[in-house]
């Protein structure tokens, strides 16, 4: 996939539009070239699906109770794993540091963000 070495870093939404339909019909629409790395990126809501639904985690002594199979948002995330939301004033940095917090629990969990979705940057003419 990947014509160089790949970035140090992943891109996390919450959620596939970001990226598939707001940043690359925009880029298309301005004629502008995103670079690779805005070809892959992991759904947090389906990392947390794999990562507690699944029970893709170690298990440990006491189980937590089942997780809602398909959160419908930041908070439901955050409740199930009792982190407190971040309470600042700024909305879009609140739902970053919530998305951070979600991120490094996953992590701490022992779950990996290993296989990112990809994005066909190229794609076929429909049938009309």
């Amino acid at each position: 996939m990947w014509t160089h070495t790949p970035p140090l870093f992943r891109l996390v939404t919450d959620g596939q539009p970001p990226l598939r339909q707001c940043l690359h019909p925009e880029a298309c629409s301005k004629d502008l070239t995103l670079p690779t790395y805005y070809a892959s990126f992991h759904d947090l809501r389906k990392e947390y699906v794999r990562a507690y639904t699944l029970r893709a985690v170690t298990p440990r002594a006491q189980p937590p109770p089942p997780p809602p199979d398909h959160p419908t948002s930041l908070h439901d995330m955050l409740n199930y794993l009792g982190i407190t939301p971040y309470a600042g004033e700024n909305f879009y940095a609140a739902e970053v540091k919530d998305m951070a917090a979600i991120i490094q629990r996953i992590i701490t969990d022992g779950f990996r963000l290993e296989l990112p979705e990809t994005i066909d940057l190229v794609l076929e003419t429909g049938i009309w």
